[in-house]
Protein backbone atom coordinates (compact mmCIF):
# COMPACT_ATOMS: atom_id res chain seq x y z
CA UNK A 1 0.00 0.00 0.00
CA UNK A 2 1.15 3.89 -0.83
CA UNK A 3 2.43 6.19 1.88
CA UNK A 4 0.55 7.76 4.42
CA UNK A 5 -0.97 11.45 3.01
CA UNK A 6 0.62 12.91 6.04
CA UNK A 7 4.03 11.56 4.63
CA UNK A 8 3.95 12.62 1.39
CA UNK A 9 5.22 16.52 0.28
CA UNK A 10 4.26 18.63 -2.34
CA UNK A 11 6.81 19.06 -4.85
CA UNK A 12 7.56 23.17 -5.04
CA UNK A 13 10.61 25.00 -6.26
CA UNK A 14 12.46 24.44 -3.23
CA UNK A 15 12.46 20.53 -3.19
CA UNK A 16 13.28 20.33 -6.25
CA UNK A 17 16.27 22.86 -5.86
CA UNK A 18 17.46 20.50 -3.03
CA UNK A 19 16.88 16.93 -4.35
CA UNK A 20 16.30 17.62 -7.83
CA UNK A 21 19.25 15.25 -8.82
CA UNK A 22 18.14 12.39 -6.81
CA UNK A 23 14.28 13.00 -7.98
CA UNK A 24 14.65 12.82 -11.31
CA UNK A 25 17.13 10.15 -11.15
CA UNK A 26 14.20 7.96 -10.81
CA UNK A 27 11.67 9.69 -13.27
CA UNK A 28 11.61 6.70 -15.57
CA UNK A 29 12.84 2.75 -15.80
CA UNK A 30 13.73 0.82 -18.46
CA UNK A 31 10.94 -1.65 -19.53
CA UNK A 32 13.26 -5.03 -19.31
CA UNK A 33 13.47 -4.45 -15.53
CA UNK A 34 10.19 -3.64 -14.68
CA UNK A 35 8.66 -6.86 -12.92
CA UNK A 36 4.86 -7.25 -13.60
CA UNK A 37 2.99 -8.41 -10.11
CA UNK A 38 2.38 -11.50 -10.16
CA UNK A 39 -1.73 -10.48 -9.24
CA UNK A 40 -2.06 -9.45 -13.09
CA UNK A 41 -2.11 -12.87 -13.81
CA UNK A 42 -4.98 -13.84 -12.01
CA UNK A 43 -8.10 -11.39 -13.15
CA UNK A 44 -11.24 -12.14 -10.66
CA UNK A 45 -13.47 -13.81 -13.41
CA UNK A 46 -16.86 -13.49 -11.96
CA UNK A 47 -18.20 -17.28 -13.84
CA UNK A 48 -20.43 -15.39 -15.22
CA UNK A 49 -20.15 -15.87 -18.83
CA UNK A 50 -21.68 -12.85 -20.56
CA UNK A 51 -20.35 -10.64 -18.17
CA UNK A 52 -16.59 -11.95 -18.00
CA UNK A 53 -16.69 -11.87 -22.20
CA UNK A 54 -18.16 -8.03 -22.36
CA UNK A 55 -14.76 -7.71 -20.60
CA UNK A 56 -12.41 -9.30 -22.91
CA UNK A 57 -12.78 -12.45 -21.43
CA UNK A 58 -11.09 -12.16 -18.83
CA UNK A 59 -13.07 -10.65 -15.78
CA UNK A 60 -11.74 -7.72 -13.13
CA UNK A 61 -8.31 -7.27 -12.96
CA UNK A 62 -6.97 -6.51 -8.92
CA UNK A 63 -6.09 -2.42 -9.75
CA UNK A 64 -9.29 -2.02 -12.02
CA UNK A 65 -11.90 0.65 -11.40
CA UNK A 66 -15.03 0.23 -13.34
CA UNK A 67 -18.28 2.02 -13.55
CA UNK A 68 -21.25 0.43 -14.71
CA UNK A 69 -23.99 3.05 -16.00
CA UNK A 70 -27.52 1.81 -17.69
CA UNK A 71 -30.60 3.01 -18.71
CA UNK A 72 -33.43 3.84 -15.41
CA UNK A 73 -34.83 0.62 -14.37
CA UNK A 74 -32.41 -1.19 -16.63
CA UNK A 75 -31.09 -3.76 -13.73
CA UNK A 76 -27.96 -1.93 -12.39
CA UNK A 77 -28.31 -2.88 -9.16
CA UNK A 78 -29.93 -6.71 -10.01
CA UNK A 79 -26.08 -7.66 -12.14
CA UNK A 80 -24.11 -6.29 -9.54
CA UNK A 81 -25.56 -8.30 -7.30
CA UNK A 82 -25.57 -11.04 -9.79
CA UNK A 83 -21.97 -10.18 -10.36
CA UNK A 84 -20.82 -9.79 -6.55
CA UNK A 85 -22.72 -13.24 -6.22
CA UNK A 86 -20.35 -14.83 -8.83
CA UNK A 87 -17.11 -13.25 -7.85
CA UNK A 88 -17.51 -14.57 -4.31
CA UNK A 89 -18.05 -18.16 -5.64
CA UNK A 90 -14.83 -18.07 -7.17
CA UNK A 91 -12.82 -16.84 -3.85
CA UNK A 92 -12.85 -13.30 -4.19
CA UNK A 93 -13.98 -11.30 -0.93
CA UNK A 94 -16.71 -8.71 -1.90
CA UNK A 95 -18.34 -5.73 0.08
CA UNK A 96 -21.50 -3.99 -1.49
CA UNK A 97 -21.83 -0.65 -0.55
CA UNK A 98 -25.56 0.33 -1.04
CA UNK A 99 -25.83 4.17 -0.91
CA UNK A 100 -29.56 3.63 -1.60
CA UNK A 101 -31.32 0.84 -0.66
CA UNK A 102 -31.52 -0.35 3.50
CA UNK A 103 -29.42 -3.67 3.74
CA UNK A 104 -32.55 -5.49 4.06
CA UNK A 105 -33.72 -4.57 0.62
CA UNK A 106 -30.04 -5.73 -0.26
CA UNK A 107 -30.73 -9.29 1.39
CA UNK A 108 -34.31 -9.68 -0.20
CA UNK A 109 -32.89 -8.84 -3.63
CA UNK A 110 -30.04 -11.43 -2.59
CA UNK A 111 -32.65 -14.35 -1.93
CA UNK A 112 -34.95 -13.16 -4.93
CA UNK A 113 -31.80 -13.83 -7.43
CA UNK A 114 -30.74 -17.09 -5.36
CA UNK A 115 -27.70 -15.78 -4.66
CA UNK A 116 -25.38 -18.46 -3.21
CA UNK A 117 -22.63 -16.84 -1.36
CA UNK A 118 -22.52 -14.26 1.40
CA UNK A 119 -20.81 -11.14 0.69
CA UNK A 120 -20.72 -8.11 3.23
CA UNK A 121 -23.09 -4.99 3.27
CA UNK A 122 -21.29 -1.86 4.11
CA UNK A 123 -24.70 0.83 4.74
CA UNK A 124 -24.81 3.85 6.95
CA UNK A 125 -26.33 2.98 10.31
CA UNK A 126 -26.74 4.42 13.72
CA UNK A 127 -23.92 2.80 16.00
CA UNK A 128 -24.26 2.50 19.72
CA UNK A 129 -21.22 4.05 21.53
CA UNK A 130 -19.74 2.37 24.76
CA UNK A 131 -21.08 5.45 26.95
CA UNK A 132 -24.63 4.74 25.48
CA UNK A 133 -24.92 7.54 23.56
CA UNK A 134 -25.36 6.71 19.53
CA UNK A 135 -24.25 8.21 16.17
CA UNK A 136 -24.70 7.91 12.52
CA UNK A 137 -21.53 7.23 10.91
CA UNK A 138 -22.25 7.10 6.62
CA UNK A 139 -19.80 3.84 6.30
CA UNK A 140 -21.35 3.55 3.21
CA UNK A 141 -21.79 7.70 1.23
CA UNK A 142 -18.84 8.83 2.88
CA UNK A 143 -15.81 8.16 0.87
CA UNK A 144 -13.05 8.35 3.92
CA UNK A 145 -15.40 6.04 6.03
CA UNK A 146 -16.03 3.71 3.29
CA UNK A 147 -12.34 3.44 2.25
CA UNK A 148 -11.28 2.43 6.01
CA UNK A 149 -14.47 -0.02 6.03
CA UNK A 150 -13.44 -1.39 2.98
CA UNK A 151 -9.46 -1.99 4.46
CA UNK A 152 -11.01 -3.45 7.56
CA UNK A 153 -12.85 -5.68 5.85
CA UNK A 154 -10.24 -6.49 3.36
CA UNK A 155 -7.55 -6.70 6.02
CA UNK A 156 -9.65 -9.93 7.69
CA UNK A 157 -8.44 -12.30 4.59
CA UNK A 158 -5.44 -10.27 3.33
CA UNK A 159 -4.45 -13.22 1.07
CA UNK A 160 -7.86 -12.96 -0.78
CA UNK A 161 -8.82 -10.87 -3.83
CA UNK A 162 -10.66 -8.34 -3.05
CA UNK A 163 -13.56 -6.09 -4.95
CA UNK A 164 -15.60 -3.21 -3.54
CA UNK A 165 -19.12 -2.75 -5.44
CA UNK A 166 -20.41 0.93 -4.83
CA UNK A 167 -24.14 1.42 -5.28
CA UNK A 168 -24.13 4.38 -6.50
CA UNK A 169 -21.29 6.70 -7.48
CA UNK A 170 -24.07 10.29 -7.38
CA UNK A 171 -24.61 9.42 -3.49
CA UNK A 172 -21.22 9.65 -2.32
CA UNK A 173 -20.09 12.52 -0.50
CA UNK A 174 -15.92 12.66 -0.59
CA UNK A 175 -15.78 15.21 2.41
CA UNK A 176 -14.65 18.52 0.32
CA UNK A 177 -17.49 20.68 1.55
CA UNK A 178 -17.76 19.75 6.11
CA UNK A 179 -21.76 21.11 5.39
CA UNK A 180 -21.82 18.21 2.92
CA UNK A 181 -22.86 20.02 0.08
CA UNK A 182 -22.58 18.53 -3.55
CA UNK A 183 -21.43 19.92 -6.67
CA UNK A 184 -20.72 18.99 -9.71
CA UNK A 185 -17.47 17.97 -8.92
CA UNK A 186 -18.30 15.99 -5.98
CA UNK A 187 -18.76 12.34 -8.28
CA UNK A 188 -15.33 13.17 -9.53
CA UNK A 189 -13.33 13.64 -6.50
CA UNK A 190 -14.90 10.53 -4.78
CA UNK A 191 -14.15 8.42 -7.98
CA UNK A 192 -10.84 9.72 -7.92
CA UNK A 193 -10.41 8.79 -4.49
CA UNK A 194 -11.78 5.55 -4.68
CA UNK A 195 -10.13 4.46 -7.87
CA UNK A 196 -6.58 6.11 -5.94
CA UNK A 197 -7.70 3.22 -3.65
CA UNK A 198 -7.73 0.58 -5.62
CA UNK A 199 -4.56 1.44 -7.22
CA UNK A 200 -2.80 1.42 -3.79
CA UNK A 201 -4.39 -1.39 -2.60
CA UNK A 202 -4.54 -3.90 -5.28
CA UNK A 203 -8.18 -4.08 -5.55
CA UNK A 204 -11.20 -4.23 -7.75
CA UNK A 205 -13.84 -1.23 -7.87
CA UNK A 206 -16.66 -1.61 -9.87
CA UNK A 207 -19.39 1.72 -9.24
CA UNK A 208 -22.65 1.98 -10.23
CA UNK A 209 -23.02 5.61 -12.05
CA UNK A 210 -26.10 7.26 -13.13
CA UNK A 211 -27.21 8.46 -16.73
CA UNK A 212 -28.29 11.92 -18.15
CA UNK A 213 -31.57 11.92 -20.29
CA UNK A 214 -29.52 11.84 -22.99
CA UNK A 215 -27.97 8.66 -22.09
CA UNK A 216 -24.99 9.73 -21.47
CA UNK A 217 -22.64 9.44 -18.20
CA UNK A 218 -23.25 11.65 -15.22
CA UNK A 219 -21.36 13.95 -13.76
CA UNK A 220 -18.01 15.45 -14.88
CA UNK A 221 -16.76 14.13 -18.20
CA UNK A 222 -13.21 13.77 -16.55
CA UNK A 223 -14.76 10.63 -14.78
CA UNK A 224 -14.43 8.65 -18.26
CA UNK A 225 -10.86 10.07 -18.60
CA UNK A 226 -10.45 8.92 -14.27
CA UNK A 227 -11.76 5.05 -14.89
CA UNK A 228 -10.25 2.23 -16.50
CA UNK A 229 -13.47 0.53 -17.57
CA UNK A 230 -16.90 1.78 -18.80
CA UNK A 231 -19.67 -0.92 -19.48
CA UNK A 232 -23.26 0.08 -19.74
CA UNK A 233 -26.96 -1.64 -19.97
CA UNK A 234 -29.44 -0.33 -22.34
CA UNK A 235 -32.86 -1.42 -23.55
CA UNK A 236 -33.89 -2.27 -26.69
CA UNK A 237 -36.38 -0.36 -28.06
CA UNK A 238 -36.55 -0.69 -31.68
CA UNK A 239 -36.30 -4.19 -32.65
CA UNK A 240 -39.51 -5.82 -32.20
CA UNK A 241 -37.83 -10.02 -31.98
CA UNK A 242 -35.73 -8.34 -28.98
CA UNK A 243 -37.76 -5.54 -27.65
CA UNK A 244 -37.22 -4.99 -24.01
CA UNK A 245 -34.08 -7.50 -24.09
CA UNK A 246 -30.64 -5.64 -22.05
CA UNK A 247 -27.89 -4.81 -24.33
CA UNK A 248 -24.70 -5.11 -22.26
CA UNK A 249 -21.19 -3.76 -23.91
CA UNK A 250 -18.15 -2.31 -22.90
CA UNK A 251 -17.40 1.16 -24.01
CA UNK A 252 -14.14 1.68 -22.43
CA UNK A 253 -11.79 -1.29 -21.20
CA UNK A 254 -7.91 -0.28 -20.77
CA UNK A 255 -6.89 -3.64 -19.70
CA UNK A 256 -8.33 -5.91 -22.14
CA UNK A 257 -10.20 -4.07 -24.75
CA UNK A 258 -13.76 -3.61 -25.59
CA UNK A 259 -16.00 -4.37 -28.28
CA UNK A 260 -18.25 -7.42 -27.09
CA UNK A 261 -21.77 -7.24 -26.97
CA UNK A 262 -24.42 -9.30 -25.40
CA UNK A 263 -28.09 -9.45 -25.53
CA UNK A 264 -29.74 -10.49 -22.20
CA UNK A 265 -33.20 -11.55 -20.44
CA UNK A 266 -34.38 -9.96 -17.54
CA UNK A 267 -36.63 -12.02 -15.13
CA UNK A 268 -37.15 -12.99 -11.37
CA UNK A 269 -33.59 -14.76 -11.07
CA UNK A 270 -31.96 -11.81 -12.70
CA UNK A 271 -30.10 -11.50 -15.91
CA UNK A 272 -29.46 -14.36 -18.63
CA UNK A 273 -27.78 -14.62 -21.89
CA UNK A 274 -30.04 -14.39 -25.70
CA UNK A 275 -26.70 -14.02 -27.65
CA UNK A 276 -23.16 -12.38 -28.16
CA UNK A 277 -21.70 -10.49 -30.54
CA UNK A 278 -18.28 -8.73 -31.85
CA UNK A 279 -18.81 -5.38 -33.08
CA UNK A 280 -15.45 -6.12 -35.03
CA UNK A 281 -17.03 -8.67 -37.33
CA UNK A 282 -19.86 -6.20 -37.93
Amino acid sequence: MGRKKEDILDLNQSIIDNFGEHIYSQSSDVSTDIEVPKFFDKPMKSGIGFVDYVLGDVGFYPTQSTILTGDPGCGKTTLTLQIADGLRGRGVNVAFASCEMRKEMVTRFQKRLGAEHPIDIITDKWVELPNGKRVNVPFATSVPHLIETANRLRAKNPNQPFMLIVDSLQELDDGYFKSGRKTSRTSYRSMDALNEWAKETECGLLVIGQVTKAGQMAGSNDIKHLIDAHIHVSIETKDEDLRGARILEATKNRFAGCGQIVFMRIGEKGFTELARISDTSL
